[in-house]
This record gives C-alpha cells, structure tokens and sequence, in this order.
C-alpha cells in the first residue's frame, strides 16, 4: 500500500499526464526516491512480518472452513494432501 507523498506518488488511473509528473518528480529528486524508499521499506518490515502473514492466513484458512462446514458445503472443502 502506497502513502501517497510518503512512499510514494499515486497518480489518477488513465492519467498519463499526472504519471509523467509524477515520474518527473521522482526523476529529479535523489533525496525523495531515497526518503520514499526507506519509508516504504519501514512500512513493509513493519507490516508483512512471516508471524503477521502466518496469523492472518491461518485465520482465514480456518473461517473459510468453518462457514463451508457449517453451511452444509463439505464438498467444496479442498482434498487435504494425504487423500
């Protein structure tokens, strides 16, 4: 996720001009690519940890089996691997 001006410029979709400002930008300003590209890296360590990822996906993992189990869905549950 981009912090526009933060971590990065977001620009409208479809507007080639505003990219090609945004692009300028970036182009001319040594310091902004570096401070953008430090920010943004402290976000990613800070945010997408394997502890973080493995928490989510193991929540996800296990309401998607509980509404398919509850609803009446076990045929749409995966195969588990040793099947």
């Amino acid at each position: 996720m981009v912090d526009d001006g933060v971590t990065g410029l977001l620009v409208p979709q479809r507007d080639a001009q505003a990219l090609a400002v945004a692009l300028e930008r970036m182009i001319l300003d040594p310091a902004l690519r570096s401070s953008m590209g430090a920010r943004g890296r402290e976000t990613f360590l800070r945010r997408f940890t394997l502890d973080r990822f493995e928490t989510i996906f193991e929540a996800s993992s296990s309401k998607r089996f509980h509404r398919a189990w509850c609803h009446g869905r076990r045929s749409r549950l995966p195969k588990s691997p040793l099947h």
